[in-house]
């Protein structure tokens, strides 16, 4: 994951901006874009199967990690998480 969205999951600080050949930028997981807005589900879907269709970067890990290792990726990324933005998303996932 740091490879592409930092060690401390800051992500690139353009992330919104596309890269000249179209492609989105990797994205802060920390709380400050847009991972925190997504259900567990979702999390664990889009590290299962990547977002190359929908224009990212990011391969499919789903062959590569056991869904109890995709688990500890969505509890690492949680864990950059401010206390606010994890209880926002307990409340979304609730829904």
């Amino acid at each position: 994951c740091a490879i592409c969205h930092g060690a401390s999951a800051e992500g690139n600080s353009d992330w919104r901006k596309r890269k000249l050949d179209g492609q989105l930028k990797s994205p802060p997981l920390n709380g400050t874009g847009h991972a925190w807005h997504h259900s567990k589900k979702v999390l664990m879907t889009i590290i299962a199967t990547g977002t190359v269709s929908q224009g990212g970067g990011m391969p499919a890990w789903g062959k590569k990690l056991s869904q109890q290792e995709m688990d500890a990726v969505v509890t690492w990324v949680q864990s950059k998480w401010s206390e606010k933005t994890y209880a926002d998303w307990l409340e979304i996932n609730k829904r």
